[in-house]
């Protein structure tokens, strides 16, 4: 079966007015940060919130994405850089502070900005990525944003939009990534299905090895894997590649991170690994959806 899709992405952003912190990190002050002319892609949002929200938005910069040589990445502030991620840090909670942070700047909010999330939270204004954007206190009363509950902030060694010399470094610090799947009507599922999006991890701990066939194809979950354990592998995953999961990943909102037999991560939803089919070929394709009465199109 083949369908035409009417897409709702997952990759939904709200523009928010973002302040620019000090070389220590830990000053709210200072000059709004400016939009370069390279502007990150935004992520575009449907009727009329998203609308909405940009309109309120004075003198920011759109935290958006940039295609890179090692997918998706998410970008805000002076120069439209990439943000990262601590592994040492918790949900909600900073742990790069004083040196730490003149390396890696923290991405601060303000009060004001932190009314506007809660504002368009509370009226459903908000929806996929920003629903991941959040404000959390740092030491003091400073404020600063996270995305999926873990704090954001920039590299000092990234001079340029798209540059993401940050990666992995230390073994801690991970650029910060919008899901890699998107939520898309189509006939004969009502509530729409699951598909992947961008640029997809080999499943080598190699961020740059990555595979773009799998844009926009149909995922599936197989009914034996359980509990959150994939069943599917050797022959199996090459029949019903396993969508991996970078390193440094963080999931919400139902979307997880396995670890697959012999070490690499695999995305799940509601604790079902999510796989491709390998003999879909283009968005729409259906072909996997009750193969051996055990795979099915992945639903939200």
């Amino acid at each position: 079966m083949h369908f035409k899709f009417s897409i709702r992405p997952l990759l939904v952003a709200v523009i928010f007015s973002i302040t620019a912190c000090s070389s220590d990190g830990d000053n709210i002050g200072g000059e709004p940060l400016t939009v370069s002319d390279q502007q990150p892609q935004q992520f575009l949002g449907a009727g009329s919130a998203v609308a909405g929200a940009a309109e309120n938005a004075v003198a920011g910069t759109p935290i958006g994405f940039f295609e890179t040589p090692i997918g998706r990445v998410l970008a805000a502030g002076e120069g439209n850089r990439t943000l990262y991620t601590f592994a040492n840090d918790s949900i909600g909670v900073s742990t790069c502070l004083a040196s730490c942070a003149a390396v890696w700047p923290p991405l601060m909010a303000t009060a004001n900005q932190q009314a506007m999330l809660d504002e368009l939270r509370a009226n459903s204004a908000l929806a996929s990525i920003a629903r991941g954007l959040s404000v959390i206190t740092r030491a003091g009363t400073q404020l600063q944003w996270a995305f999926n509950g873990m704090p954001l902030y920039h590299f000092s060694g990234d001079a340029a939009a798209g540059e993401t010399n940050g990666e992995n470094l230390d073994g801690d610090w991970f650029v910060a990534r919008p899901l890699p799947i998107e939520v898309a009507d189509a006939e004969g599922f009502s509530g729409g299905l699951l598909r992947g999006a961008g640029s997809i991890n080999a499943g080598i701990n190699e961020p740059a090895l990555r595979n773009s066939i799998y844009d926009g194809l149909t995922l599936y979950t197989f009914t034996l894997d359980i509990g959150g354990f994939s069943d599917c592998n050797a022959g199996c995953a090459e029949d019903w590649p396993p969508l991996y999961a970078d390193k440094g990943a963080v999931g919400a909102d139902g979307f997880s991170v396995i670890t697959r037999t012999g070490g690499a991560a695999q995305w799940a939803y509601n604790n079902q690994p999510l796989y491709f089919f390998i003999g879909d070929s283009e968005p729409g394709d259906v072909f996997g959806d009750g193969a051996d009465a055990a795979w099915f199109v992945a639903r939200p």
